[in-house]
């Protein structure tokens, strides 16, 4: 995507250079001969402008204008989720999506001081704000649950290492 963005803009500042060199009148052969400098000049503001086209692009693209610009149309921060728990799956409803997971299926479980977050991967989980409980009993008995059902199944496939079986001297021909 980088590449073809890249590509994009180089070809957008070629056709600018090219439309803004091009006369915009045909030669008159009657015409006084003009210095080679007057004669470059629409090449010269076509490069100015090409180089400034590209700056421009490289400082909106580095600053993230575009994405906060974005963000608070796609991403829905503060929207309301509903989440149903039960002795199997943790469900996250929210508008035009509905996610069921099995306990087995988080990593790892970490509480902060605001929410409890189930890991599902190294570095991206499900957040469960803590005022969503409606008294302490009722976080203390999700804390415990969690506790006891995170990270106690292997997700994923074994992986058996090659020379194990040699090294034990059981192994052979």
């Amino acid at each position: 995507m980088v590449k073809f963005r890249w590509m994009l803009m180089a070809t957008l500042v070629v056709f600018a250079i090219v439309m803004f060199s091009l006369p915009s009148e045909p030669p008159n052969p009657t015409a006084p001969a003009v210095p080679a400098w007057v004669a470059l000049m629409p090449l010269e503001v076509g490069a100015a402008f090409g180089v400034v086209f590209v700056g421009l692009a490289i400082v909106v693209q580095r600053s993230g204008y575009i994405y906060r610009r974005l963000a608070p149309l796609i991403i829905r921060v503060g929207e309301m989720k509903e989440m149903v728990m039960t002795e199997t799956r943790l469900t996250t409803r929210e508008r035009g999506m509905v996610s069921e997971m099995e306990w087995g299926y988080f990593i790892k479980f970490v509480e902060m001081p605001r929410v409890f977050v189930l890991f599902f991967m190294p570095r991206q989980g499900v957040i469960v704000p803590k005022r969503g409980f409606g008294s302490e009993g009722e976080m203390e008995e999700f804390r415990r649950f969690a506790l006891a059902r995170v990270g106690r199944e292997v997700v994923g496939f074994p992986v058996e290492g090659v020379g194990r079986k040699n090294q034990s001297g059981s192994g052979g021909a």
